[in-house]
C-alpha cells in the first residue's frame, strides 16, 4: 500500500508541485508525481512567487530541471534559472565573507559560532547554494560583545544600534546586534531569547557540544543538529 504524502485533490497543482519538488530524494514516485503535475494547468507565476517567498527557488529549480525540464515552459524554466544563478552568486559571496569573518575572530581570540545561512545549507544539502538566505549569523559570548563590535567597525561595517559597554547594563530585550557593509548584513547574537523569556538556553552547554560541518571545503564548527532544532524553533517563535 503506497502512502500519498501530499493528496493531489486537496491542493492546487502549483502548491502540490512545489511540495513534491522539495521532497527529499530522487525516487521514481517523486519523478512521476512531478511530471504528472507539470502536465496539469499550473499557474507558473504563482509557483515562482511561492518559491521565492519561501526561499525554495534552488530546490524547486533543480527538481524541475532534473525531473521534468522538458515539460516546463522554456520561459518559466529560464526565469527560475535566472533567480537560481543570482542566488548562487550571492551565496558564494556570503560564504566567502563568513569564512573571512571567522578568520578575523580567530586571530583576535574570539570564539564565534556561525549557524543558519551557508552553514545550515551545507549541513542539510551538502553545499552552500541550495538555500536562500540574506544575512550571516554568529553566536558569541556576551563577554566578547564589545571586542566583536569594535572589530567589525574597524573592518568597515556599520551598525544601527549602539549598546552600553557595560554588559550588565544591556537592555533586557537585547539579544543581537546588526552590522552592515555594502549589501550584506551580519547578526551577532549573545543569547537566543530575551532574559525575561520563559525558554532559557545555556550558552556554555551549547559551546561544549559543537558539530563539524564542511563549508566550501573547510571544516567549520556549528551547533549540533539537536541543539540547532531548539535554537531555530525558539527563533521562529520570537519572530513569528
Amino acid at each position: 500500500m503506497s502512502f500519498e504524502l501530499f493528496p493531489l485533490g486537496s491542493l492546487r497543482p502549483e502548491d502540490a508541485l512545489l511540495l513534491w519538488c522539495i521532497r527529499e530524494g530522487s525516487d521514481r514516485e517523486r519523478t512521476e508525481r512531478i511530471n504528472a503535475l507539470i502536465r496539469k494547468e499550473v499557474d507558473w507565476s504563482k509557483l515562482l512567487d511561492a518559491s521565492i517567498f519561501h526561499g525554495l527557488v534552488p530546490l524547486v529549480y533543480k527538481s524541475l530541471e532534473s525531473c521534468g525540464g522538458e515539460g516546463v515552459p522554456k520561459d518559466v524554466l529560464g526565469r527560475f534559472r535566472d533567480h537560481f544563478r543570482k542566488n548562487v552568486l550571492w551565496n558564494l559571496a556570503s560564504t566567502r565573507e563568513l569564512l573571512e569573518l571567522l578568520d578575523l575572530f580567530t586571530r583576535n581570540g574570539i570564539q564565534a559560532i556561525p549557524y543558519k545561512g551557508p552553514v545550515l545549507s551545507a549541513m542539510l544539502y551538502g553545499d552552500v547554494c541550495s538555500r536562500q538566505y540574506s544575512d550571516l549569523d554568529f553566536f558569541i559570548r556576551v563577554s566578547d560583545l564589545q571586542n566583536v563590535s569594535e572589530l567589525l567597525l574597524s573592518e568597515g561595517y556599520r551598525t544601527d544600534s549602539s549598546l552600553p559597554r557595560n554588559r550588565e547594563k544591556l537592555p533586557t530585550r537585547a539579544r543581537e546586534q546588526h552590522f552592515y557593509k555594502n549589501n550584506s548584513m551580519v547578526e551577532i547574537h549573545w543569547r537566543f531569547a530575551p532574559r525575561y523569556y520563559g525558554c532559557r538556553i545555556d550558552a556554555t552547554e551549547l559551546l561544549e557540544n559543537l558539530y563539524p560541518v564542511t563549508v566550501a571545503g573547510r571544516e567549520v564548527m556549528t551547533f549540533s543538529p539537536s541543539d540547532l532544532i531548539f535554537i531555530l524553533a525558539t527563533h521562529g517563535g520570537l519572530d513569528g
